[in-house]
């Protein structure tokens, strides 16, 4: 874990490895393995690792979740909406679980669905730009630009440029400012 955090991805690779040589069911050891993997852009070996992991502790809701992403990555919708849906049961606490699964439903234009997961995110994340970013991508895609505008300013004020770009596309200036 200390390689992994001085980013130092060999060592943490090699460190992870032999754990899993001296106790090949260490979930942990094999999550960490794909966390590595898949910032790495090795999302096979990443989601081989994922399923290792979440096979040896099945209440695992973040290997859950990052299968899910992969999916979601390769366009397999329904595939990421079932892993989503699987980490929301087991974690309802888990924000990004939320924010993945109204992310997608948002693609899927099922917004109203988009907007309670992404509020749900809200909850439990508040202090993730994305999350009003996509709510206020949301808004806009039902024509609800008072809150659309609202979502992006509050995602620009924490730095979020996407947000920024559609506020200056989108949002009417205020007069009186």
């Amino acid at each position: 874990v200390d390689a992994y955090n001085s980013k130092n991805n060999l060592e943490a690779i090699d460190a992870f490895k032999e754990v899993l040589m001296y106790d090949p069911e260490n979930a942990l050891a094999n999550y960490n393995l794909g966390k590595i993997y898949y910032e790495t852009n090795q999302k096979e070996l990443a989601l081989k690792y994922y399923q290792d992991a979440l096979n040896y502790n099945p209440q695992d809701s973040n290997s859950v979740l990052s299968i899910g992403l992969i999916y979601f990555e390769r366009a397999q919708f329904d595939d990421a909406l079932g892993y989503f849906n699987q980490a929301v049961e087991m974690a309802p606490g888990y924000g990004l679980a939320y924010y993945n699964r109204g992310t997608l439903l948002g693609q899927q234009k099922r917004y109203d669905e988009a907007l309670i997961d992404l509020e749900m995110a809200e909850k439990y994340s508040p202090n993730d730009s994305r999350i009003y970013m996509n709510k206020g991508m949301a808004y806009f895609f039902t024509k609800n630009m008072d809150e659309a505008c609202k979502n992006w300013t509050k995602a620009a004020e924490m730095g979020n440029s996407e947000a920024i770009k559609a506020i200056g596309i989108y949002c009417k200036k205020n007069p009186a400012k």
